[in-house]
């Protein structure tokens, strides 16, 4: 399991000729390293955990300030979102989550 959550986390943004595709693409690599490292978090796969953050941070520094200032925001969400949430808690959640997502892949 530990190698699964590993391989989520990407430590190299897009660089193509098409920068409309390398925001979202950044955008998603960015929100799947948060996700990685929260659940990794939540189940306390602290040794992993180091490797993950050199690779993220490896990442945000090659991101447009977009992506990088935006990495938090996911990480700290998707690590405190609770088991017992109901729908409509997570209704109220999605639009923001929805939002500054596509914030960051709609900016070029």
């Amino acid at each position: 399991m530990t190698r699964f959550l590993q391989d989520w986390v990407k430590d190299d943004p897009a660089k193509s000729r098409d920068p409309v595709m390398d925001s979202w693409t950044n955008a998603s690599t960015m929100t799947h390293n948060a996700r990685a490292i929260a659940q990794m978090a939540n189940i306390e796969w602290k040794i992993s955990m180091v490797e993950q953050n050199r690779q993220t941070r490896e990442f945000l520094s090659q991101a447009s300030p977009a992506v990088s200032g935006r990495f938090e925001y996911f990480r700290n969400l998707l690590e405190n979102l609770r088991e017992d949430m109901n729908a409509e808690e997570y209704r109220k959640l999605l639009p923001d989550y929805l939002r500054q997502f596509l914030e960051i892949a709609e900016r070029n």
